[in-house]
């Protein structure tokens, strides 16, 4: 997360590095929860009897949420805690799963994936900015840039949740011109 600090410093001139640090890292999780922007899909074979999937995450990550779809039906019920994916009815034959994970950076993280970095850094730097600028009493207090940085990450998680959709979409996405009433 030490990339971030060049670029946040000069907004909070006095402010720690640890502050820095996990305002950045607070505002990568609430950027991966609401945008879905860091995925993980994989591909499992089912066989018959087979009731539970244990998701391998990359290190400093949880799961939040996950598609779950099979190659004959398209639709599996199921539930999901603490990274196992558990089916209501146990498969009655062969059968190839895809998992579709979605992802953010567990609470202890260190670092941050590449992927938050390369597509993301504006907007998690947007983020991190805004909070720590809102911090009331601080001499870094500036409740007018926070507002400024806060429609910054707003913006670019309405456009990191495009994407997302984007990439998990199997059809062409068409918009329709409609009519104004």
């Amino acid at each position: 997360m030490d990339r971030f600090l060049e670029h946040i410093r000069p907004y909070v001139p006095g402010c720690s590095d640890d502050w820095i640090s996990r305002a950045v890292l607070n505002s990568a999780i609430r950027f991966c929860a609401r945008t879905k922007i860091w995925q993980q899909e994989t591909e499992h074979s089912m066989v018959a009897e087979d009731e539970a999937i244990t998701l391998t995450l990359p290190d400093d990550s949880v799961v939040f949420s996950v598609l779950v779809s099979d190659t004959f039906s398209g639709r599996v019920d199921y539930t999901l805690a603490s990274g196992v994916i558990t089916f209501t009815d146990a498969f009655t034959a062969a059968a190839t799963i895809t998992v579709v994970s979605f992802l953010k950076p567990d609470r202890e993280a260190f670092d941050l994936p590449d992927i938050l970095y390369d597509d993301c850094f504006d907007g998690i730097e947007s983020g991190a900015s805004a909070e720590i600028l809102m911090m009331p009493g601080k001499p870094w207090t500036d409740f007018s840039l926070s507002a400024i940085k806060q429609k910054q990450y707003l913006h670019n998680i309405g456009e990191a949740k495009i994407k997302a959709i984007k990439n998990n979409s199997q059809e062409i996405l068409v918009v329709k011109k409609r009519r104004f009433v």
